[in-house]
């Protein structure tokens, strides 16, 4: 029986620590690519929404808006 050099030593054990950590990591793979697509599929309308709210705020006067107790209230004019 031959005597393994100590990088063949290390190539061996990376190839134990291998075979046990892909099948691991595919597993997970597994569970996390769909739930991060059900994630993105829900995050980006509502991005789009938060979006378009920022732009509706940003649209309207800054004196016609009062935050009172935390709410906000738009100003009516009387005629």
């Amino acid at each position: 029986m031959k005597k393994l050099t100590k990088q063949e030593q290390k190539d061996e054990a990376w190839e134990a620590f291998s075979a046990i950590v892909n099948p691991a990591k595919e597993a997970l793979d597994a569970i996390v690519k769909p739930a991060r697509e059900a994630c993105q599929a829900i995050e980006a309308p509502a991005w789009k929404a938060y979006l378009a709210k920022c732009d509706e705020i940003e649209q309207q006067k800054d004196d016609d808006i009062r935050i009172i107790d935390g709410k906000r209230y738009k100003l009516i004019e009387e005629k």
